[in-house]
């Protein structure tokens, strides 16, 4: 795939790239380093990130729906308004991100590390739960829950 007159390969280092604004729709960044890269409002729809390092990445507003990103690094991304609608998490390490978005519904995290996550206002209703990590996770009364979810009892605290 070619960015900017650059080739981006699967496994490619951009560490801290600019990235703001991007169309990265369907791209392969598999095993990509994107560890403090921006990528605020960049469009990853459906693209690959599996085992993606995107520790501390800036994803504000970025599209991310139907991407996979399972097994990827997001500890300290900040998410704020992402769109994680129908993304692939499963396996995912979201340690203490910033997910605070309004309408980006998570559909698919079984098995997601959401430890220490900040779930404040985001919607989860449609989200899969039964085998993710929500231990010390927060969240508030704006969060939205799966029906019959019991939060508390997974650990999730309330501010």
């Amino acid at each position: 795939m070619e960015v900017n007159g650059y080739t981006i390969k699967p496994g490619a280092y951009l560490n801290g790239a600019y990235l703001a604004g991007t169309n990265l729709t369907l791209a392969d960044l598999n095993g990509a380093y994107l560890n403090e890269a921006d990528l605020y409002m960049a469009d990853l729809a459906g693209a690959n990130l599996h085992m993606a390092d995107l520790r501390k990445a800036d994803l504000r507003e970025a599209d991310l729906h139907m991407a996979d990103l399972s097994n990827a690094s997001l500890e300290g991304a900040d998410l704020r308004k992402a769109n994680l609608a129908n993304a692939n998490l499963e396996g995912a390490d979201f340690t203490d991100p910033d997910i605070t978005c309004d309408d980006g519904t998570l559909m698919w995290i079984e098995g997601a590390d959401l430890r220490e996550a900040n779930l404040a206002g985001a919607n989860l209703a449609g989200a899969e739960l039964d085998w993710a990590v929500l231990l010390k996770a927060r969240a508030n009364e704006k969060t939205l829950w799966p029906e019959g979810f019991d939060p508390r009892r997974r650990g999730v605290i309330f501010d």
